[in-house]
Parts: structure tokens; sequence; C-alpha cells
């Protein structure tokens, strides 16, 4: 089946069909006066495109339909792989918290993670040796006992939901960052 459509409604990504033939129009240029291009298929596209280069319609990509102006994007969206992509905001920390995405209990839990897993390793540190309590001065031992102290009560006094509770977290003494800072980038938040 040929199915003739107006040119320059194709252009605009529009079918406005002239006439559809079993057979072949062999002088279609001349027979619609040059306003027309030629289909062959049974069904049209359902979004076409006009390709000038070849002269022919073709199903368009979600690019060409943008252009078209047959699909219109939202601010946060975008195209990828032939895919609109919708893109949802980032929340705030008070966005999450009012739509009921943090609770005091996540922070808590997300806190006894985060305690659970620098004391473990501090203490596997310990363990192993590879900090020996002998080879500290009074100072780092201070500010060890500071930092197991401070992890211990983390969730003391934490009521509201004002902050994140991961903005307490102890700061890691120095003789641990080479050892704890990088994984924490892993679990905060």
């Amino acid at each position: 089946m040929f199915i003739y459509v107006d040119k320059e409604n194709a252009m605009k990504g529009l079918s406005h069909v002239f006439g559809v033939s079993e057979i072949k129009i062999d002088d279609y240029e001349e027979y619609f006066e040059g306003k027309a291009v030629e289909y062959e298929g049974n069904d049209l596209p359902h979004h076409i495109y006009y390709d000038e280069f070849r002269n022919t319609i073709r199903e368009a990509t979600l690019e060409e339909r943008v252009q078209q102006g047959t699909l219109v994007l939202e601010d946060n969206q975008h195209i990828e792989d032939n895919r609109v992509v919708t893109v949802e905001p980032e929340l705030t920390w008070h966005e999450r918290v009012d739509a009921g995405l943090i609770t005091i209990d996540i922070e808590f839990y997300k806190a006894r993670n985060a305690r659970e897993y620098e004391l473990g390793k501090f203490d596997m540190l310990e363990k192993n040796y590879l900090m020996s309590r002998e080879n500290l001065t009074q100072e780092e031992l201070d500010e060890l006992d500071v930092f197991r102290t401070e992890w211990l009560n983390i969730t003391e006094g934490y009521e509201n939901l004002y902050f994140p509770l991961s903005d307490n977290y102890p700061d890691i003494p120095e003789r641990l960052k080479p050892y704890l800072e990088v994984d924490r980038e892993t679990y905060v938040d």
C-alpha cells in the first residue's frame, strides 16, 4: 500500500494524507504538484518524521519529536537512549523529614550502625596491635577514649530532627583517620 502525505505538514510531524493507493503512482510528484511525499506500508508511523535527504517518512525519534514540538519535556526531563528520563528533584533534609522519610528511629538506627562499624574497626585495630596502647602518648589515648565515649553516647539528647544526627558523629582522631575516614563517606547519609 502507498500512502501520499502532505510534505509541508510532514516536516512539522503531522500526517495530512492526500491519498492511498494499492498501486504505486509513478509520477506522484507531478500528480500532487510536488506537495506530497510517498510512504510505503500498511500504516503510517504514529509519530512521523520527514527525512528530506531520502524524501521519505519514518517514525520520529524522541529528539526529533521535541524539535518538531510534538513532544514537550518538563524541566526535570531529558532524553537518554531514546527514552524520556524524569529526574526527581533532590529533597532537602527538612523536606525528607516532612515527608516522613526520616524519623528519629531511622537516625538512631543509622547512628547505631555507624557506631558499631567504627568502634568495631577501632577494636580490631587495637586487637591486631596496629595501634598498640604502649606506643601512644597520653594525649592520643585521651583522644581515643573521648572518641569511644562520644560514640557510646551519640543518641543522648537527640530529640528532634532539626539536623541529621550524622552531624554529631564524633571527629575521627588523627591516629584513626587512615583507617576510618574513607569508609565514613560511604555510610554517612
